[in-house]
């Protein structure tokens, strides 16, 4: 059975960077702390109600809606996932970024994936993205940082917490792989048992049509 992976998204960013597709590699690289986030803060420790999780001061991250459907607070949990591993260890975002990696990297994900926007402003400094080039420039009213440096050093750090912690399975997400034999006969067997029920159905209201 195949389920999607950690490790299979850092390997599928790490070729579209090696391919020069960088916006690809860098949307990857900015979502992999909301994923990293939500599979380390579900847990029913973390739970609480509205208030308690959109209150800073908590270590609480979702809560259960009427529904029995989650709410997440995803600026929350996103800039505590990079705050404990990004700024708190030696990384190229946290030498570029410093204390303010969190919330700069929350705000380029959110603009790069609902606007298509890669520059910021942040604390009066213009942030612009470079391709093709690694390391920084930092200037007196402008910060341009390196796509290809962002993103390895993410990879880097996801790779490292998913070693640390063992969890590069999501497994609430299944992929039907076929070029995996198993995953190719589960797939024609859930297809023939699915025709031969509406055929059975069908047949069932033929008998009870004719009586």
């Amino acid at each position: 059975m195949s389920y999607l992976t950690i490790g299979s998204l850092v390997k599928d960013g790490r070729a579209a960077l090696n391919q020069g597709n960088y916006w690809s590699a860098l949307s990857l690289a900015l979502m992999l702390p909301s994923i990293c986030s939500r599979i380390e803060y579900d847990s029913v420790e973390f739970k609480g109600d509205k208030d308690s999780v959109n209150d800073s001061r908590t270590n609480r991250y979702y809560y259960i809606k009427r529904d029995g459907s989650r709410k997440w607070a995803d600026k929350k949990a996103y800039e505590s996932w990079c705050k404990k591993y990004i700024v708190c260890g030696v990384s190229y975002l946290n030498v570029i970024l410093g204390k303010d990696a969190p919330a700069i990297l929350y705000l380029l994900r959110c603009d790069l994936v609902h606007a298509g926007i890669a520059n910021l402003l942040y604390n009066q400094k213009r942030i612009f993205l470079s391709c093709g080039n690694s390391g920084a420039t930092d200037l007196s009213s402008r910060l341009i940082i390196s796509v290809h440096s962002l993103c390895e050093d993410m990879f880097r750090v996801v790779e490292k917490w998913v070693q640390d912690n063992g969890a590069d399975t999501i497994k609430s997400t299944f992929v039907f792989d076929f070029a995996h034999f198993e995953d190719k006969l589960l797939y024609n067997e859930l297809c023939k048992e699915e025709y031969a029920a509406s055929l059975k159905t069908e047949f069932n209201n033929f008998e009870a049509n004719s009586q």
